[in-house]
């Protein structure tokens, strides 16, 4: 399992909002919300950077939409 603990406080950082949340396949899934400007700074975190000890093989963002409000206030890691 890969430490969120990285992902949870890059995501506060950014003042965003949503879940991540480890799979029993070794992957990372979640949800992230805020503004556009900050989630593609997360974006790209997700891709290029993330957790130290995680290795990122590839990283694929589907379900992109607009929204009005968010759906959390916090970014919470999900078991």
């Amino acid at each position: 399992m890969i430490p969120l603990q990285h992902t949870q406080a890059q995501a506060k950082k950014l003042g965003l909002s949503g879940w991540v949340q480890n799979t029993s396949t070794g992957t990372v899934v979640g949800c992230i919300e805020g503004s556009e400007d900050k989630v593609k700074i997360m974006k790209r975190w997700l891709q290029e950077t993330g957790s130290p000890r995680s290795r990122i093989d590839k990283c694929i963002f589907k379900d992109e939409k607009d929204i009005t409000a968010k759906a959390s206030g916090t970014f919470a890691i999900k078991k």
